[in-house]
């Protein structure tokens, strides 16, 4: 670990440029949208 600490990750290391911002997002709308909703909402962001 870098400075033998920990650090709140703003962006994914594995999926290039996906903000953990829009996972958050996306894991709020799942608690009231229908999963498809939120899949297509996920998929025109990951398109942007």
């Amino acid at each position: 670990m870098e400075n033998w600490g920990s650090r709140q990750i703003q962006v994914s290391q594995v999926l290039s440029g996906l903000e953990t911002n829009t996972i958050e997002e996306a894991l709020r709308r799942n608690q009231t949208e229908d999963y498809t909703e939120v899949s297509r909402w996920l998929m025109e962001k990951l398109a942007t």
